[in-house]
C-alpha cells in the first residue's frame, strides 16, 4: 500500500478497485467452465469448488475496497456519512446474513423489554 505521511493514497484505490475487476472476471471466466463441462458432460466437482473459493477471495477484496474507500472519505475529512454507513451495513447483511438477523433479533428483543413503544 502506497501512503503519503501514513495517510492513503488514491492511487492505493484505484488498485484495489482493479483488483475486485479482476477478482469478478475471473469468477465469471470460471462459471462459464462449469458451464461447458457440464454441457459436455464432465465431473465439475473440481471446478465447482475452485468457483467457491474464488468467490470467497473476491467477497474480501470487495470488503477491502470498502475499507480503503471509507478510510480515504476519512482522512480527507469526510468521517463516516450516512451513506458510508448504509454501505457497511449492506455489506454486513449480504457477507453474514445469520449475524445480521440475530443483531437484529437482539435488538428487537431489548426493545420489546422495555415496553415503550417507537
Amino acid at each position: 500500500m502506497t501512503t503519503t505521511e501514513g495517510k492513503l493514497a488514491e492511487p492505493d484505490l484505484r488498485v484495489a478497485q482493479k483488483i475486485v475487476a479482476l477478482a469478478r472476471e475471473h469468477v465469471v471466466a470460471q462459471r462459464r467452465v462449469i458451464d461447458q463441462q457440464k454441457a459436455n458432460s464432465h465431473d465439475t466437482f473440481a471446478a465447482e469448488q475452485l468457483l467457491s473459493v474464488m468467490l470467497e477471495a473476491l467477497a474480501l477484496h470487495e470488503e477491502h475496497y470498502e475499507f480503503l474507500q471509507h478510510q480515504l472519505a476519512r482522512e480527507a475529512g469526510g468521517g463516516w456519512s450516512a451513506s458510508s454507513f448504509e454501505t457497511a451495513l449492506r455489506g454486513t447483511i449480504e457477507r453474514q446474513p445469520y449475524k445480521a438477523v440475530a443483531i437484529a433479533l437482539g435488538i428487537g428483543w431489548v426493545l420489546g423489554r422495555t415496553h415503550h413503544p417507537l
